[in-house]
């Protein structure tokens, strides 16, 4: 019995110790942000389309199985989505917070206590038939573990970001849709 104390004092001696050192690496602010370009071989328009249109979006947005735009794409409005996430289905709600008409498209969401946003800027290339697109996607977490935790999650994050734009230009370059 006292070995097992011992054992249960020593482990938690050792989370603490991890969770200092994850804190002093970056940890304890809880906000995570990350930029990306990539050129996509598509003229703006279609783009556009694929980033904001619930059947496209269904196609390169990692565990959507349904999304669901607005009538009218405006500030305020929302996509609506409905997601696979380990065999359970899970609503999510987009809230535009920015619009510029085949330009800018920016939206926020909640995951628990997270608030989660993404700003993707689009810009044409002189012949038309390129995009330039810049993002930036933003996390503020709320919860204690993900705040020390915020390095880790954020370098986890990056590459389901970074795949899904790569998904994203994929698709479009193969003329899916």
């Amino acid at each position: 019995m006292d070995a097992l104390k011992a054992l249960a004092a020593l482990l938690g001696l050792g989370a603490a110790a991890c969770a200092v050192l994850l804190a002093l690496a970056g940890g304890g602010d809880g906000r995570w942000e990350h930029d990306g370009v990539l050129v996509i071989n598509r003229p703006k328009a279609m783009v556009y389309e694929w980033l904001t249109e619930g059947d496209l979006r269904e196609q390169w947005v990692p565990n959507v199985e349904k999304s669901r735009e607005p009538d009218e794409l405006e500030k305020g409005a929302r996509i609506e989505e409905t997601l696979v996430i380990d065999g359970r289905r899970v609503e999510r709600s987009l809230e535009i917070t920015e619009h510029e008409l085949e330009e800018l498209v920016a939206f926020k969401w909640r995951e628990g206590d997270d608030e989660m946003s993404l700003q993707v800027r689009l810009s044409a290339h002189t012949t038309g038939k390129r995009t330039r697109v810049e993002y930036t996607c933003t996390a503020q977490y709320a919860a204690w573990w993900a705040i020390v935790l915020e390095p880790v999650l954020g370098w986890s994050t990056n590459d389901e970001l970074e795949a899904s734009f790569d998904a994203l230009k994929l698709k479009i370059e193969q003329g899916y849709g």
